[in-house]
This record gives structure tokens, sequence and C-alpha cells, in this order.
């Protein structure tokens, strides 16, 4: 990925997935360094594929709501 796309990605989408030492995935909140929290749960101990859908969903519904403030 190019350096611009990266900060265009920072800009535009809140949540993004990590692989963890142990080759599982966790979704996190890119402003916080943190797991997101979904349903009760840490996002965490995910297989890629299922955190990467969690993460399209989770910035849409960002974006949607970023929209609807004006933003």
């Amino acid at each position: 990925m190019n350096e611009g796309k990266a900060l265009q990605k920072t800009k535009l989408e809140r949540f993004d997935t990590k692989q963890e030492i142990d080759r599982s995935w966790m979704v996190f909140d890119i402003f916080t360094g943190m797991p997101v929290t979904f349903a009760g749960r840490a996002m965490h101990g995910l297989g890629e594929q299922v955190a990467r859908e969690l993460v399209g969903m989770l910035n849409a519904q960002d974006m949607l709501r970023r929209a609807s403030l004006g933003f």
C-alpha cells in the first residue's frame, strides 16, 4: 500500500484488523489501538475472514454515523 492510500484509509476508516502473535486476528479502533467490543465481547482471537467482514460492517456503520453528523 502506498503512503497516500494509507493516509486516506486512516482518515476514512476507523476500524482495521491486526494479526495477533498466536496468528488469530483482532479488530481494533485505529484511534485508541484497543480491540473493538461488539455484542459485549472484545473482538480478538478471530479468524481472518470474520475479522475482515466485521471491519467492513463497522466502518460502513461509522461512515453513515459521521455522514449524519455532517462529517
